[in-house]
Order: C-alpha cells, then structure tokens, then sequence
C-alpha cells in the first residue's frame, strides 16, 4: 500500500480482468483480497498463489467429509493446487488429465468441461459435484471463487510449511513479457518488474 510501506500480495484485477496489472502502481477495490506479504515468502510465489489457489482451497473445502475426489484438469493451475490441499486434508485424489478414464469417487471438481452434457457425463461418477466453467444446471454445482484476505494468509501458510508449492515454470523479465503469451508450458509464468 502506497506509503504505507506494507508489502502486500492478492487478486489486483478489475473488470476486465488483468486491468492494469502491468503497472508500477495499480488501484485496486476495496474489496479484493489482500495480505500482507509474508517476509520469507518469494514475491513471484506470492504472484502466482491468489486466485487459483484459493479456488482450490475453497473446492477442496466445499468437499466436507468426502473421501475420494475425481479432479479433472488435475494438471493446471487449480488442478495443481486442489490436487496438493486435497491430499493434505487426508483425501484420496484422483487426478484426470486428457484421455484418462474417469472412476468413482465420492467428490468430483471439474475444471475443463465447457458445456452441460460435458458436466453431467463427468458428474455421474460422484455424488457431490462442482465446476468453474457455470456449466450445471444445478447452481449449487456451479462454483465462484469468494476471495479474501483470511484465505490468502492460510495459503501463504501452507507455502511456507511446505504443504504446498506452487508451480512457477518460468520468471520473465517485463521486458519479455509480448513473449509471455505466445506459448504454453508448465506451471506459472511469472514476469518479474
């Protein structure tokens, strides 16, 4: 914060998203989530953490008792990070990439199906079932990440503890950053100010 001299990371996007995140300086609303930067805590990991991994920590957390959880699109970056708190809180996972067949479970979180009938093929295999693409029918089943500042301390937590690492493929400097969008590859890509 501006004078404050309070280092901070969180969700720093408006409406579009990524508006102004490029800059030295941004103005950010009131109500997005923000906490303080842990001082042992890499920037570039405070970078990537906010938004995908507090959607996997509230997922994860919707499961309640569950068990087993079916996780489609386990290897992107909330995949990645529910797939991680999921085994931490004791629950057996199931990831699912592209082709892999699908298994009963007690919870399903589907992050790439894109339409209704893609959704309810996958949710047939577990009684409890949530999506971030909006596709269900069922609006309980239809999730939105609900930020705040409590969640980003507790993930910053579990990065420092080790519970949880998050997957930085590469750290670009702002002047590479055209380069950025290019391609795809593993894990996060940083650009670095």
């Amino acid at each position: 914060m501006e004078g404050s001299g309070e280092r901070i990371f969180g969700t720093f996007f408006r409406r579009p998203v990524g508006g102004g995140t490029y800059a030295e300086y941004v103005t950010v609303p009131a109500t997005n989530a923000l906490a303080p930067l842990p001082q042992d805590l890499d920037p570039a990991v405070a970078a990537a953490l906010p938004t995908a991994g507090m959607t996997a920590l509230q997922l994860v957390e919707s499961l309640g008792t569950a068990q087993s959880v079916l996780i489609v699109g386990a290897s992107g970056g909330v995949g990645s990070f529910a797939v991680q708190i999921a085994r931490a809180a004791g629950k057996r996972v199931i990831p699912i990439g592209r082709g892999d067949s699908l298994a009963e479970a007690d919870a399903l979180i589907d992050l790439v199906s894109a339409d209704r009938s893609s959704f309810e093929a996958n949710a047939r295999y577990a009684p409890l079932a949530f999506n971030t693409n909006y596709v269900s029918a069922d609006p309980a089943q239809n999730f939105g990440l609900k930020g705040s500042r409590e969640l980003l301390v507790r993930l910053a937590s579990m990065v420092q503890s080790g519970d949880l690492e998050v997957p930085i493929g590469r750290r670009v400097p702002l002047r590479e950053a055209t380069d950025v969008f290019a391609g795809h590859g593993p894990g996060k890509t940083v650009i670095i100010m």
